[in-house]
């Protein structure tokens, strides 16, 4: 799967380290920079020229913070949710999908079912990603 999202990345024109920033900024929504190192578990240089790439390209913008001028927010741009969009539209199961996934390795789906279903729920019920998943759809 991961091997998918970094074609669709490189059809976007974006490295990896630029997906998985996009990612954790749909997840974080308006955030600092710092953050994004933080939770990137990157140096902030490393994120300061990543969000500069992404801002000629138009895929974020980074807006002032209004209590301290030292701080800068980054934000996705109507490209970038655009873009998840239509990623996720077209990573959603299918029941041709599923049944495939089902039947492969041997019923190993059957099998682990329980701990799947387990996760999915988990994840699911999330705050932050359920407020992505929301954002995404609107």
């Amino acid at each position: 799967m991961r091997k998918r999202f970094e074609l669709r990345g490189k059809d976007l024109g974006l490295s990896s380290a630029q997906w998985r920033l996009l990612v954790r900024l749909l997840r974080e929504g308006r955030t600092t920079q710092a953050r994004l190192a933080e939770v990137m578990e990157i140096e902030p240089i490393s994120v300061s020229r990543l969000v500069d790439r992404m801002t000629e390209a138009g895929w974020v913008i980074r807006e002032q913070d209004e209590n301290d001028r030292h701080v800068w927010i980054v934000v996705p741009t109507p490209k970038t949710i655009a873009a998840f969009a239509d990623i996720r539209s077209r990573t959603r199961f299918t029941p041709r999908r599923w049944r495939d996934c089902r039947t492969r390795n041997g019923g190993l789906w059957s099998r682990r079912w329980p701990s799947l279903s387990r996760i999915c729920q988990t994840m699911k019920s999330s705050p932050g990603l359920t407020r992505w998943a929301q954002r995404t759809e609107a």
